[in-house]
Protein backbone atom coordinates (compact mmCIF):
# COMPACT_ATOMS: atom_id res chain seq x y z
CA UNK A 1 0.00 0.00 0.00
CA UNK A 2 1.37 3.42 -1.27
CA UNK A 3 2.41 5.63 1.96
CA UNK A 4 -0.66 7.89 3.36
CA UNK A 5 1.56 10.59 3.45
CA UNK A 6 1.69 10.82 -0.46
CA UNK A 7 -1.02 8.77 -1.56
CA UNK A 8 -4.69 9.35 -1.66
CA UNK A 9 -7.08 6.47 -2.73
CA UNK A 10 -10.36 7.01 -5.10
CA UNK A 11 -12.64 4.33 -4.76
CA UNK A 12 -15.46 3.35 -7.07
CA UNK A 13 -17.83 0.38 -5.03
CA UNK A 14 -19.60 -0.32 -8.08
CA UNK A 15 -16.66 -1.43 -9.80
CA UNK A 16 -14.79 -2.28 -6.48
CA UNK A 17 -11.75 -0.48 -7.76
CA UNK A 18 -9.25 1.75 -5.62
CA UNK A 19 -7.17 4.22 -7.57
CA UNK A 20 -4.14 5.71 -5.55
CA UNK A 21 -3.72 9.35 -6.73
CA UNK A 22 -0.27 10.81 -5.86
CA UNK A 23 -0.43 14.35 -3.37
CA UNK A 24 1.27 17.34 -4.74
CA UNK A 25 1.72 18.19 -0.87
CA UNK A 26 1.84 15.85 1.76
CA UNK A 27 -0.95 14.60 3.80
CA UNK A 28 -2.27 16.41 6.97
CA UNK A 29 -5.22 15.61 9.53
CA UNK A 30 -6.49 18.82 8.55
CA UNK A 31 -7.44 18.45 4.99
CA UNK A 32 -10.62 17.98 3.42
CA UNK A 33 -11.13 16.00 0.59
CA UNK A 34 -14.65 15.30 -1.83
CA UNK A 35 -15.20 13.89 -5.55
CA UNK A 36 -17.20 14.92 -7.89
CA UNK A 37 -18.26 15.44 -11.84
CA UNK A 38 -18.73 17.84 -14.25
CA UNK A 39 -21.06 18.03 -16.99
CA UNK A 40 -19.14 15.86 -19.23
CA UNK A 41 -18.34 13.26 -16.38
CA UNK A 42 -15.36 14.03 -16.14
CA UNK A 43 -14.13 12.85 -12.20
CA UNK A 44 -12.86 15.48 -10.13
CA UNK A 45 -11.59 15.94 -6.46
CA UNK A 46 -11.28 18.52 -4.63
CA UNK A 47 -8.84 19.22 -1.67
CA UNK A 48 -9.11 21.45 1.00
CA UNK A 49 -5.81 22.43 2.23
CA UNK A 50 -6.16 23.89 6.10
CA UNK A 51 -3.00 26.20 7.68
CA UNK A 52 -4.22 28.07 10.42
CA UNK A 53 -7.20 30.13 9.03
CA UNK A 54 -6.61 30.24 5.77
CA UNK A 55 -7.52 27.41 3.16
CA UNK A 56 -5.61 26.87 0.14
CA UNK A 57 -7.76 24.87 -2.42
CA UNK A 58 -6.67 22.14 -5.31
CA UNK A 59 -7.94 19.94 -7.99
CA UNK A 60 -7.43 16.69 -9.14
CA UNK A 61 -8.43 15.44 -12.64
CA UNK A 62 -9.07 11.86 -13.07
CA UNK A 63 -8.51 12.67 -16.96
CA UNK A 64 -5.39 14.31 -17.37
CA UNK A 65 -4.16 12.59 -13.81
CA UNK A 66 -2.99 16.00 -12.35
CA UNK A 67 -3.35 18.24 -9.42
CA UNK A 68 -3.60 22.07 -9.76
CA UNK A 69 -4.16 24.77 -7.51
CA UNK A 70 -7.33 26.17 -7.79
CA UNK A 71 -7.92 30.31 -7.70
CA UNK A 72 -11.48 30.24 -5.42
CA UNK A 73 -12.84 33.23 -3.63
CA UNK A 74 -14.92 31.68 -0.80
CA UNK A 75 -17.10 34.30 1.47
CA UNK A 76 -17.92 30.63 3.74
CA UNK A 77 -15.23 29.32 6.38
CA UNK A 78 -16.02 25.20 5.99
CA UNK A 79 -14.16 23.90 9.19
CA UNK A 80 -12.03 21.06 8.63
CA UNK A 81 -14.16 18.38 10.93
CA UNK A 82 -17.53 18.68 8.13
CA UNK A 83 -16.82 16.83 5.42
CA UNK A 84 -19.26 17.45 2.38
CA UNK A 85 -21.85 15.67 1.10
CA UNK A 86 -21.33 14.65 -2.70
CA UNK A 87 -24.62 14.09 -4.83
CA UNK A 88 -25.10 14.35 -8.55
CA UNK A 89 -21.75 15.28 -9.34
CA UNK A 90 -21.11 18.03 -7.02
CA UNK A 91 -20.40 18.27 -2.78
CA UNK A 92 -22.49 20.15 -0.25
CA UNK A 93 -21.23 21.42 2.98
CA UNK A 94 -22.00 23.19 6.00
CA UNK A 95 -20.43 26.92 6.06
CA UNK A 96 -20.46 30.28 8.39
CA UNK A 97 -20.65 33.22 6.83
CA UNK A 98 -20.37 36.04 9.08
CA UNK A 99 -23.60 38.71 8.85
CA UNK A 100 -22.87 40.93 11.47
CA UNK A 101 -20.08 41.19 14.17
CA UNK A 102 -19.77 38.99 16.62
CA UNK A 103 -22.99 36.91 14.84
CA UNK A 104 -22.39 34.07 12.90
CA UNK A 105 -24.72 32.86 9.89
CA UNK A 106 -25.00 28.96 8.91
CA UNK A 107 -25.16 28.22 5.22
CA UNK A 108 -25.57 25.20 3.43
CA UNK A 109 -22.96 25.83 0.18
CA UNK A 110 -22.13 23.76 -3.41
CA UNK A 111 -19.03 23.62 -4.57
CA UNK A 112 -19.84 23.07 -8.76
CA UNK A 113 -16.93 20.87 -10.31
CA UNK A 114 -18.39 22.35 -13.53
CA UNK A 115 -17.43 25.85 -13.15
CA UNK A 116 -15.43 24.80 -10.11
CA UNK A 117 -16.77 27.85 -7.79
CA UNK A 118 -18.77 27.83 -4.77
CA UNK A 119 -22.22 28.84 -4.36
CA UNK A 120 -25.27 29.69 -1.68
CA UNK A 121 -27.70 27.49 -1.23
CA UNK A 122 -29.78 27.70 1.83
CA UNK A 123 -29.46 30.35 4.87
CA UNK A 124 -30.17 27.47 8.31
CA UNK A 125 -32.48 28.83 10.60
CA UNK A 126 -30.14 27.18 13.30
CA UNK A 127 -27.26 28.21 15.62
CA UNK A 128 -24.69 25.96 17.00
CA UNK A 129 -24.09 28.02 19.40
CA UNK A 130 -27.23 27.53 21.49
CA UNK A 131 -26.95 23.85 20.97
CA UNK A 132 -29.17 23.80 17.62
CA UNK A 133 -28.12 20.56 15.56
CA UNK A 134 -28.82 20.31 11.76
CA UNK A 135 -27.86 17.06 9.78
CA UNK A 136 -27.51 16.79 5.93
CA UNK A 137 -27.91 13.59 3.78
CA UNK A 138 -28.86 12.00 1.13
CA UNK A 139 -32.40 10.17 -0.03
CA UNK A 140 -31.65 7.26 -2.17
CA UNK A 141 -29.07 8.96 -4.31
CA UNK A 142 -31.70 11.18 -5.64
CA UNK A 143 -32.63 14.20 -3.09
CA UNK A 144 -30.98 16.06 -0.66
CA UNK A 145 -32.52 16.08 3.37
CA UNK A 146 -31.87 18.38 6.37
CA UNK A 147 -32.74 17.64 9.75
CA UNK A 148 -33.18 20.63 11.91
CA UNK A 149 -33.84 20.23 15.63
CA UNK A 150 -34.13 23.28 17.83
CA UNK A 151 -32.94 23.27 21.66
CA UNK A 152 -35.41 26.16 21.80
CA UNK A 153 -38.17 25.00 20.62
CA UNK A 154 -37.91 21.03 21.34
CA UNK A 155 -38.65 20.25 17.36
CA UNK A 156 -37.63 18.34 14.46
CA UNK A 157 -38.12 19.35 11.41
CA UNK A 158 -37.10 17.43 8.13
CA UNK A 159 -36.78 19.20 4.70
CA UNK A 160 -36.38 17.66 1.03
CA UNK A 161 -35.40 18.70 -2.25
CA UNK A 162 -37.97 18.62 -4.92
CA UNK A 163 -35.44 19.40 -7.77
CA UNK A 164 -31.56 20.27 -8.08
CA UNK A 165 -30.50 21.92 -10.94
CA UNK A 166 -27.32 23.69 -11.48
CA UNK A 167 -28.20 27.34 -10.15
CA UNK A 168 -31.67 26.00 -8.10
CA UNK A 169 -32.46 24.28 -5.27
CA UNK A 170 -36.55 23.81 -4.03
CA UNK A 171 -37.26 22.59 -0.75
CA UNK A 172 -40.57 20.86 0.76
CA UNK A 173 -41.46 20.63 4.62
CA UNK A 174 -41.52 17.14 4.86
CA UNK A 175 -41.74 16.12 8.44
CA UNK A 176 -41.92 18.09 11.70
CA UNK A 177 -42.25 16.41 15.07
CA UNK A 178 -42.96 18.32 18.85
CA UNK A 179 -40.11 16.23 21.23
CA UNK A 180 -41.64 18.58 24.52
CA UNK A 181 -43.01 15.16 25.56
CA UNK A 182 -39.54 13.37 25.29
CA UNK A 183 -37.17 13.78 28.35
CA UNK A 184 -33.75 12.96 28.96
CA UNK A 185 -31.64 11.31 25.57
CA UNK A 186 -34.80 9.96 24.25
CA UNK A 187 -35.18 12.89 21.81
CA UNK A 188 -31.75 11.53 20.03
CA UNK A 189 -32.32 8.16 19.78
CA UNK A 190 -36.04 9.29 18.24
CA UNK A 191 -34.25 11.52 15.41
CA UNK A 192 -31.86 8.65 15.04
CA UNK A 193 -34.78 6.36 13.83
CA UNK A 194 -36.45 8.90 11.78
CA UNK A 195 -33.20 9.64 9.78
CA UNK A 196 -32.54 6.20 8.85
CA UNK A 197 -36.04 5.33 8.16
CA UNK A 198 -36.03 8.55 5.76
CA UNK A 199 -32.27 7.99 4.12
CA UNK A 200 -33.19 3.84 3.25
CA UNK A 201 -30.45 2.25 1.21
CA UNK A 202 -27.69 4.30 0.04
CA UNK A 203 -24.50 3.48 -2.09
CA UNK A 204 -21.31 5.60 -1.04
CA UNK A 205 -18.70 6.99 -3.18
CA UNK A 206 -15.76 9.17 -1.94
CA UNK A 207 -12.07 9.63 -0.81
CA UNK A 208 -10.20 7.15 1.57
CA UNK A 209 -7.08 7.76 3.22
CA UNK A 210 -4.58 5.64 4.85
Amino acid sequence: MPSEKQYAGGSNPYLGQVRWIKLSKSFSMFNNYCMGYDIKSNHKVLRLLYSGSTVQYEMYDFKYDSWRDLAVTCDWTIQHYREGLSLKGNTYFFAQRVKEEDQMGESLICFDFTSERFRHCLDLQSNSRNGDSVILSSVREEQLALLFYSVDTYEIEIQITTKIEANELTWINFLKVDLKPFTGMLWKFFSVWVWEFLRGREEESGIDLG
